[in-house]
């Protein structure tokens, strides 16, 4: 197993992806997961967000399977690949290419994932983005 994956196995293991969840639904849970913060959090601008940590998300992503196959590198690779080919993710404004959004066509889906209204989602994902007395630079 990857040396990365071992040091973080035990903590991030709940976070991995369920064998039916699609990279939108997947992104999404994480950012209503509040042990996901470190790896992806939302911005405070709707519901864009920043992956902070792409090689834990990828890695996150495609274990168990692909990360027997492929070096670190390589999955980061392919999970920059599928944020790129996805419709319902797209990517934003940002120097390093870090910011996404979800797309309008995902709207409902939010909602009915997470339990709260559209504006009641745009408040949550407010209140909880990092402070700028954080080191959060966006």
């Amino acid at each position: 197993m990857l040396k990365y994956w071992d040091n973080f196995y035990d903590e991030v293991f709940c976070l991995r992806r369920n064998s039916f969840e699609y990279l939108w639904s997947f992104i999404f849970r994480l950012l209503m997961e509040p042990k996901a913060c470190e790896i992806v959090t939302f911005i405070g601008d709707g519901l864009r967000f920043k992956i902070l940590d792409f090689k834990t998300l990828a890695l996150l992503y495609y274990h168990p399977n692909d990360t027997f196959i492929f070096t670190d590198k390589e999955i980061t690779l392919l999970f920059r690949s599928a944020l790129t080919k996805s419709q319902a993710i797209r990517n934003c404004w940002a120097d390093s290419n870090d910011i996404y959004d979800f797309t309008r066509l995902r709207e409902k889906e939010l909602q009915f994932y997470s339990g709260f209204d559209l504006g009641e989602l745009l408040d949550y994902a407010y209140c909880v983005r990092p402070l700028p007395d954080d080191n959060f630079n966006h």
